[in-house]
């Protein structure tokens, strides 16, 4: 890996969703700080100015998210890395309800957006962005934030699948039994 990571002009790393993520990020993190490569990083990162901050953000939303641990663990690595990174910190993908097609098409829409939404972004600008960063060296280090036009509830996005679908679409987001057991059916390597 870091033989070809020393003849590339810069990395693009998205972190897969594995068991060994952690260990798999490594090596790439590894081998760009080694040979010196830029790295361009799609995943999760708590962003804040100093370290104790972050520190303490991770902990937090480790709490209520905890199998986003290790995800938290592999952004501060990237983000501390002795080579310049670049961090795309993308909200959740519109794509993901591509994912969860079968649960929405028998109305339920699973997805824990809340009452107050989130903002998704589409996967294609975050591409864009990447390529940016990737083929334009004068982007300094940093975070980016690439996040939708507009939060979304899930009972709006609910409202948005019934009128699409022309049928009820019932948000159950709010239970975290039904986005468990969608994840089970629809995602591996949680």
């Amino acid at each position: 890996m870091k033989q070809a990571i020393a003849r590339a002009r810069a990395v693009f790393f998205v972190n897969p969703h594995e068991a060994d993520e952690e260990r798999y990020a490594e090596h790439v993190i590894s081998a760009c700080e080694q040979t010196r490569t830029p790295l361009v990083f799609v995943g999760v990162h708590v962003d804040a100015r100093w370290a104790w901050k972050r520190a303490l953000l991770r902990a937090s939303y480790g709490t209520l998210f905890p199998r986003y641990k290790r995800r938290f663990r592999i952004g501060e690595r990237v983000f501390s890395a002795k080579t310049k990174t670049q961090l795309l910190l993308a909200s959740p993908f519109y794509q993901n309800e591509a994912v969860f097609q079968d649960d929405i098409l028998a109305g339920r829409y699973t997805q824990p957006l809340g009452d107050k939404g989130i903002t998704q972004v589409d996967v294609r600008d975050i591409a864009d962005a990447a390529a940016t960063l990737l083929l334009d060296d004068s982007h300094p280090p940093g975070c980016y934030p690439l996040t939708g036009p507009e939060p979304v509830s899930g009972p709006e996005a609910a409202a948005i699948w019934a009128a699409a679908l022309e049928r009820s679409v019932e948000y159950v987001g709010h239970d975290p039994a039904s986005w468990r057991d969608a994840i089970r059916r629809n995602l591996n390597g949680h």
